[in-house]
């Protein structure tokens, strides 16, 4: 009975964690936009096709154009999801799934200023850093 209860506690806290990872993915690319004002749109909409990195003349996007280093992020971040959202664990459910949400795109945001000052970017959050 008690490895019952421990895998349905499980399943409900998979299935939370999950869910703190939906939204962050979902908007990605709109986040992306949001960050470096590139042209990425919403998956559903073509994700990076408008991204300035398909135009040669335009500043190429930080994220898009160097996507290793995204990856690498995007681990990271998720992990800071997943870190905030256990970290709430006595806290109710949807707080800790839109609190873990909070921290990938605030800890986001800083990196995406970081990313647009290391390779010379020249927007950040609808800011002109040129």
């Amino acid at each position: 009975m008690r490895a019952l209860a421990t895998g349905r506690l499980f399943a409900k806290e998979a299935g939370l964690l999950a869910g703190a990872w939906v939204v962050p993915l979902a908007f990605l690319y709109n986040f992306c936009d949001f960050v470096f004002r590139c042209g990425c749109v919403s998956v559903w909409a073509g994700a990076a096709d408008r991204c300035n990195v398909h135009d040669a003349a335009a500043p190429h996007c930080p994220w898009c154009s160097h996507p290793a280093g995204m990856a690498g992020l995007l681990v990271l971040l998720l992990a800071l999801d997943t870190l905030v959202f256990l970290g709430l664990r006595t806290r109710p459910a949807l707080l800790r799934v839109f609190a873990g949400a909070a921290a990938f795109f605030l800890a986001g945001a800083a990196a995406g200023l970081g990313f647009a000052l290391a390779y010379g970017y020249p927007h950040f959050l609808g800011f002109a850093l040129r």
